[in-house]
């Protein structure tokens, strides 16, 4: 399977969230073997989704975000961390059922935060791991064009 550019990523990933059942999840991150920590993660609930960037509490100098990527970050329309209430991740959030111009809004939002923001240089390390909360059964989404993470 060939992995998809970063525009084919942002062109596919909106059909995958549209498509996430209730209470379930999807991760998009670098392969665990490279030692990249940064993420965006999506949770389907019945009334919502929430999308989320990694904070930089949890990641290494090297891979945090510039001021410049802060910045950017908030221009693209990610709500900045608010610890020690919040998550401490970036967020934004949908209301179910989105329309898919939403979709396609938080897809560009997502790819830009991880290329552009964060520098991730290429998508080619990228894998996903999506799941049912309820049942812990994946959800596969052989449309995103990604790896299955173990």
């Amino acid at each position: 399977m060939s992995v998809p550019s970063w525009a084919e990523l942002e062109a596919r990933l909106p059909d995958a969230l549209a498509s996430l059942p209730a209470d379930s999840f999807l991760i998009v991150c670098a392969d665990a073997g490279t030692g990249d920590e940064r993420y965006v993660q999506f949770m389907q609930f019945a009334d919502r989704l929430d999308a989320q960037v990694v904070g930089e509490q949890v990641l290494p100098p090297e891979q945090r975000l510039t001021a410049a990527g802060r910045a950017l970050m908030a221009s693209l329309g990610w709500i900045a961390p608010r610890p020690p209430d919040g998550s401490g991740n970036w967020e934004t959030s949908l209301r179910w059922p989105a329309r898919s111009g939403d979709y396609r809004r938080v897809a560009a939002m997502s790819v830009a935060a991880l290329r552009d923001a964060y520098g991730v240089p290429t998508s080619d390390a990228l894998v996903y791991r999506s799941w049912n909360e309820n049942t812990r059964a994946p959800v596969d989404l052989p449309g995103l064009g990604l790896r299955r993470s173990a």
